[in-house]
């Protein structure tokens, strides 16, 4: 049930970011469409009609943008240029909210993911203790049937050999459901790694929408760094900022194969370094 809502969700996501991604592109190619439009002197009633309705089409697929054209003036409220980077700017914020969005319901399926894994965990314990029970019981029996086969007790011998059969079986049962216990818990602790990773690109590709929108440029030691978890992820511009400022030892610790410790990094993010 938890693995059908995380593929659910993924597929949300993704499909939102496509539609996200295309939009931009149409976007795009309308604007240019209007500009080269925008551009021409004398225009006729057609050019200003159709003018008029590539920019209704515009608004109609970036809510927001309130792009107008007048017709009677044959001119546009804004120049094509600050509409593609009005169209950029929520090209990245609408990335920011979805992957904030989609970071968030990792978090809680971390959160599942983890309590699944504790009870699992518990009931491998149990498990193990139940075994424990059923051998030194199995233990016991073998005994009896020994010391029955020696005294030649042949009713004491059967009925040992019975409870031998019996908790043979048992044991058999329980090492069976251990393996399967065992299994799923490692597919859990697989999956909590999967979706921290996963976690990790959600925040990773928030923090450079927001970077890109706020003109912010990363260095490639830290976009690295970033990308494969090894410096902790900015919650804000101002943290990105402060981790910039110490480009210079993010380089070089590349160059020397060096791994900064995650408690650095987060020091650097907080100002504290």
């Amino acid at each position: 049930k938890l693995q059908n809502e995380v593929n659910k969700s993924n597929k949300a996501y993704d499909s939102s970011i496509d539609k996200i991604n295309t939009n931009s592109t149409v976007a795009g190619k309308l604007t240019d469409k209007i500009e080269a439009l925008a551009s021409k002197t004398n225009k006729t009633a057609s050019e200003k009609a159709r003018l008029k309705a590539l920019v209704q089409e515009l608004n109609s697929i970036m809510p927001g943008l309130n792009a107008q054209y007048d017709a009677e003036k044959d001119k546009l409220n804004m120049s094509t240029s600050a509409i593609k980077q009005k169209i950029q700017a929520m090209k990245e914020e609408a990335i920011v909210s979805a992957t904030v969005e989609q970071s968030a319901k990792k978090q809680i399926e971390i959160a599942k993911l983890e309590a699944q894994s504790i009870r699992e965990v518990a009931q491998l314990k149990n498990n193990e203790a139940q075994q424990d029970s059923v051998r030194a019981k199995l233990k016991k029996a073998n005994a009896d049937m020994e010391y029955a086969s020696q005294t030649g007790d042949t009713k004491a011998y059967d009925e040992a050999s019975e409870r031998s059969k019996k908790y043979s079986n048992e044991l058999t049962a329980l090492t069976d459901a251990h393996k399967k216990l065992k299994d799923a818990h490692d597919q859990t602790t697989a999956s909590i790694s999967k979706t921290n990773t996963e976690i990790n690109k959600l925040d990773f590709t928030a923090i450079l929408a927001q970077a890109n929108s706020a003109g912010v440029k990363i260095p490639q030691a830290i976009k690295e760094g970033l990308a494969t978890g090894q410096i902790a992820i900015p919650q804000s511009i101002n943290e990105l900022k402060n981790l910039i400022k110490f480009d210079g030892v993010f380089e070089k610790a590349k160059q020397s194969g060096i791994k900064i410790p995650k408690e650095m990094s987060q020091g650097i993010l907080s100002g504290k370094v």
